[in-house]
């Protein structure tokens, strides 16, 4: 009787352990964005579906300055340490890489948009991309990865300008930051 169990107990392991790297299975990941200036304040939230191999992610900002403008990109490291860029491991441009079809017009795989803040201090967008998995395990998991807010937008069609210096610095302090939890 106790081999059956141990069977049982290795087939619904296995199947568990195959569910989670399906990429048809609906996966979620979100996180809070949380101010960096000390005070905790939730700037934001981020929300992302993974389904049949794509990523439906959204980023909503509250308490912002009206009309200003917010790059938001998935970084590697801690909010207390955040790292560079994430760009799935790999030491390349995404610049000219296809995403749904289309360019995907950034240099890095984890960058997301610009966020155009209203009258009210709010502001969202939401983008699908295949660049990006949810608890797959893989280099094209976001789940541990941090949403980092910034002060300024990005210019991703300078950066993906072919007489673009790259790996300069851009000075762009980072005011906002969450661990993406699948």
């Amino acid at each position: 009787m106790r081999s059956i169990k141990i069977v049982f107990l290795a087939v619904v392991m296995l199947f568990f352990l195959q569910s989670c790297d399906n990429k048809n299975e609906l996966a979620i990941a979100r996180t809070s964005i949380i101010a960096l200036d000390g005070t905790g304040e939730e700037i934001g939230l981020f929300y992302a579906t993974y389904e049949n191999g794509v990523t439906s992610a959204t980023v909503s900002l509250t308490g912002m300055p009206a009309g200003s403008i917010h790059a938001v990109h998935l970084h590697d490291g801690s909010c207390d340490n955040i790292g560079m860029h994430w760009n799935q491991g790999l030491d390349k441009s995404f610049c000219g890489e296809e995403s749904m079809g289309k360019d995907w017009g950034k240099p890095f795989a984890g960058d997301f948009e610009n966020i155009y803040i209203d009258n009210f201090g709010s502001g969202s967008r939401s983008v699908a991309t295949n660049l990006w998995t949810i608890g797959t395990g893989n280099s094209t998991d976001i789940d541990g990865k941090l949403v980092v807010v910034h002060a300024m937008a990005s210019d991703f069609v300078l950066e993906c300008d072919p007489t673009h210096i790259p790996g300069h610095m851009h000075i762009n302090p980072k005011i906002g930051c969450g661990v993406i939890s699948y």
